[in-house]
């Protein structure tokens, strides 16, 4: 029997594989919450935050990577699945309408794939060309890079850890935004996952 969590278009289920499904009109931004209250009034600004910092758990490889291609830090927002679900890191997701997301000032397409593979084997020659895209040329798993982000815009929130899900029922800032914790289904999506 499959464990899941279905609300609206989003379904998660974990049973033999796991599945995510979740309408193409909708992208997700996921974070540690340990990161939530030193954004002030829960927006995001992400020149305030230095790329060696923020991505220090990364190789230094990606870390000149993503310099060199992306600059200053930026904010990354993708399907549930590619915006880091299954990050052991990462223990809220905020769920965006796509529309108040791609037409935001200074927003860039990516795709995703050719991205990450720059990112991670700085294959600069092969991929360069085809990273960036057209906002109208935006696809399913697609990734937008933003430089400001208000959390408070949030359609919703999936929250992965009891500290995640406590910290925002008191934010003052978040409480128009629907929480669902789920954080037992990402668990098992996790060990479902790394057991392959």
């Amino acid at each position: 029997m499959a464990d899941s969590f279905k609300f609206e278009d989003l379904v998660v289920s974990v049973s033999k594989d796991l599945v995510i499904k979740h309408d193409k009109n909708k992208v997700f931004h996921s974070l540690n919450s340990k990161y939530l209250n030193s954004y002030k009034n829960a927006i995001i600004d992400a020149s305030l935050f230095d790329v060696d910092e923020s991505l220090a758990d990364l190789s230094k490889d990606y870390l000149r990577n993503y310099r060199r291609l992306l600059g200053p830090r930026r904010i990354h927002l993708s399907s549930l699945f590619n915006s880091g679900f299954l990050n052991k890191n990462y223990d809220l997701s905020f769920c965006f309408d796509i529309k108040s997301i791609l037409f935001a000032e200074n927003a860039q397409v990516c795709d995703h794939d050719c991205l990450v593979d720059v990112l991670l084997y700085g294959d600069f020659d092969l991929k360069i060309e085809k990273i960036f895209k057209s906002k109208v040329d935006f696809e399913f798993g697609d990734e937008i890079l933003l430089s400001k982000l208000d959390l408070n815009s949030a359609l919703y929130v999936l929250t992965y850890s009891e500290s995640a899900n406590n910290l925002i029922s008191n934010s003052n800032c978040l409480r128009g935004v629907k929480k669902f914790d789920i954080s037992n289904l990402r668990q098992k999506a996790i060990e479902l996952y790394f057991k392959h």
